[in-house]
């Protein structure tokens, strides 16, 4: 029986040292490059107000601080979203309620119906540029943004925040 003999060995020689200055030089490119928009992740919102403690007496009053009425944003409508606290959906919407100055609270089944129904509502507006958003203080935020974008696509330009409801109970 004859012997197999074993096969050369072949050699493979790859030249890291080019390949890592060909990755760094094209690195430095792209963050030298770099020019990002200047609207990039900026969003525009009106905080609810600071909420200063109240003074005792006349002599802590200080008359140069605005009261919070004066912060507060003037809407005439509120979104208000509520959490689900299962542990399974634990941060995710389980209820949104649009409440208006002179009108009761209306839920909405999902977003889709909640933009239909801001755009519908605000032609009876006085004041059609001003919308709030009161959001649960567990709801993920990533919620609050969706429910923002619907704001903003019914025509809403200033979108303001109240304070959480269940942070204000404890």
């Amino acid at each position: 029986m004859a012997k197999r003999r074993a096969d050369e060995t072949i050699d493979i020689y790859l030249p890291i040292p080019s390949f890592l200055d060909m990755a760094f030089q094209i690195l430095s490119f792209f963050i030298l490059t770099f020019n990002p928009h200047t609207l990039e992740g900026q969003l525009e919102l009106a905080l609810p107000a600071s909420g200063e403690a109240r003074a005792q007496n006349e002599a802590q009053v200080d008359p140069t601080k605005a009261p919070d009425t004066d912060l507060d944003l003037n809407s005439e409508v509120t979104v208000k979203i509520s959490t689900q606290h299962s542990a399974d959906q634990l941060g995710t919407i389980s209820a949104i309620y649009v409440e208006g100055v002179d009108t009761k609270s209306n839920e909405m089944k999902d977003l889709e119906a909640l933009a239909k129904y801001l755009k519908g509502f605000q032609k009876g507006l006085k004041n059609k540029d001003n919308i709030k958003i009161q959001a649960d203080g567990e709801l993920k935020y990533a919620f609050v943004a969706e429910v923002m974008d619907v704001c903003c696509k019914a025509g809403f330009k200033n979108i303001g925040f109240a304070p959480p409801p269940d942070l204000a109970a404890k």
